[in-house]
C-alpha cells in the first residue's frame, strides 16, 4: 500500500502551466489501482473534474459514492473455443451431426 501511495504522490500531479485541468483515469480494476484512485480523488476531486473510464470496483470506494455515472460500458469479447480463426462459423445442428 505504501508503495502505491508514494507513486501517486510523486507522479499523480496535474501540470497547471500546461493547462491540465481534468484528470482522466483509465480502467482501474486492481486493489492497488483503487488505492491510487482514492488518493487522486481525495487530492483533486474538490477542485477539478476526475473522470474514471471503465472503473470496476467492488465495493465502490467511499470517495466515489457521490460521483455521477454519465456513461458505462463493459467490454464484450466473444471467441469460439473450438475454432478461434473463424468466429462466424455456424455450429452444426443435431441432425447435421448425426449424418
Amino acid at each position: 500500500i505504501s508503495s502505491v501511495v508514494r507513486a501517486v504522490s510523486a507522479n499523480g500531479k496535474l501540470n497547471e502551466e500546461a493547462g491540465e485541468d481534468v484528470l482522466i483515469i483509465l480502467s482501474p480494476t486492481s486493489p492497488e489501482e483503487m488505492i491510487a484512485v482514492r488518493g487522486l480523488v481525495d487530492k483533486y476531486g474538490d477542485d477539478r473534474p476526475v473522470i474514471v473510464v471503465n472503473g470496476q470496483f467492488d465495493p465502490m470506494p467511499r470517495e466515489l459514492i457521490g460521483a455521477e455515472v454519465v456513461y458505462s460500458i463493459s467490454p464484450l469479447i466473444a471467441r469460439s473455443a473450438r475454432n478461434p480463426n473463424n468466429p462466424m462459423r455456424r455450429e452444426p445442428t443435431e441432425q447435421e451431426q448425426e449424418e
